[in-house]
């Protein structure tokens, strides 16, 4: 059965380079056919006189140094290709420099997946010197790597020249507060960057205090993703502080980060006067009753909110009937995310969006609570980047 596969995937393999060859497809996924550098070194060549493929997906196929550096010399020839997706690979270092060095003359390549490699702060001043030159790229995924502050404070020095890129993806990575607030600096001139995931690292209440005060200034970023740091309260309350002044941010992810009651509730208090907020995801956060009424509170007044999960928490059916009473007055919520409440209030609040909203309610869990990228390049055997 292993022989029959690896021929099979043999046979894919070179009926894709046929198609590239006679410039028949515009879209073409080996993702998990472990091509390896010999089927890198194919493509490669391939892509060199193609002219008509857009969209090239090569994850996980245990492309090493050797393939990545292949790939990006045909990137210098090639002013096609848009998208190429080179996610849950073998790339150090060596390979990101090269797929940098190509991409300072590549003027077509829009989107660019390096996610779940082995990257570290080399490799990313070496994109960061990338960031500074390019000015086509839209979307850098660099999830799932190995850098740390270093790397991250190469990258935002970058962000500070870089018009052009509006996708940045930095989570599970090993940023912390010094990072953060490279970052953060960075943002105070940036005028481009819409989505920032920050997600999984090691971000405690300082880098959230240096992230609100760049918020305050910042008039472009629409999405920011901080799920599973260690923000607690206290950083909690400095982004609560920025989003009463700032008006762009319209996707705030802070779940699983401790923030409590007191975090909560410096977050319902910005609400009131925050007019640009749409979707606001406080999940996994150890937000009891006491949080929820003050949420509750926040949500009479606040017209702008259109999402907010507050599944996984310590929240009573006491404190999911002073949401629900909430709604009576609120025009604007269409999903609330309650997990582990009685039938009776969880109908409560369903029927009670429903006539406020003719919208039918979902009190589950959504699917998507880490998306923040565009539907076009996904992480093809998980979630959406």
């Amino acid at each position: 059965m292993a022989l029959k596969n690896t021929v099979l995937k043999i046979e894919k393999l070179f009926e894709a380079v046929q198609k590239i060859d006679k410039n028949d497809i515009t879209v073409l996924s080996l993702s998990d056919a472990y091509i390896g550098d010999d089927g890198a070194t194919l493509i490669s060549n391939s892509l060199i006189k193609n002219t008509s493929l857009t969209d090239l997906d090569l994850c996980y196929n245990s492309i090493s140094d050797i393939g990545a550096t292949l790939i990006s010399n045909s990137l210098i020839k090639n002013t096609l290709l848009v998208h190429l997706d080179l996610c849950n690979n073998k790339i150090s270092d060596n390979g990101a420099t090269s797929i940098s060095s190509s991409l300072i003359k590549n003027t077509s390549l829009r989107y660019l997946n390096l996610g779940n490699n082995s990257i570290s702060d080399s490799g990313a001043t070496s994109i960061s010197n990338l960031l500074i030159k390019n000015t086509s790229l839209i979307l850098l995924n660099l999830m799932r790597n190995s850098i740390s502050d270093n790397g991250a404070t190469s990258i935002s020095s970058s962000l500070i020249k870089n018009t052009s890129l509006r996708y940045l993806n930095l989570g599970n990575n090993s940023i912390s507060d010094d990072g953060a607030t490279s970052i953060s600096n960075s943002l105070i001139k940036n005028t481009s960057l819409i989505h920032l995931n920050l997600m999984r690292n090691s971000i405690s209440a300082n880098g959230a205090t240096s992230i609100s005060n760049s918020l305050i200034k910042n008039t472009s970023l629409a999405h920011l993703n901080l799920h599973a740091n260690l923000i607690s309260e206290d950083g909690a309350t400095s982004i609560s502080n920025s989003l009463i002044k700032n008006t762009s941010l319209a996707y705030l992810f802070l779940t699983y980060n401790a923030i409590r009651d007191n975090g909560a509730t410096s977050i319902s208090d910005s609400l009131i006067k925050n007019t640009s907020l749409k979707d606001l995801d406080l999940s996994g956060n150890s937000i009891s009753s006491n949080g929820a009424t003050s949420i509750s509170n926040s949500l009479i007044k606040n017209t702008s909110l259109t999402h907010l999960d507050l599944c996984y928490n310590k929240i009573s059916d006491s404190g999911a009937t002073s949401i629900s009473d909430s709604l009576i007055k609120n025009t604007s919520l269409t999903y609330l995310g309650i997990t582990h409440i009685a039938n009776e209030v969880n109908e409560l609040i369903k029927n009670q969006l429903n006539i406020n909203q003719n919208n039918n309610a979902c009190i589950e869990k959504r699917n998507n609570l880490l998306s923040w990228l565009p539907m076009k390049l996904l992480y093809r055997k998980h979630v959406d980047i």
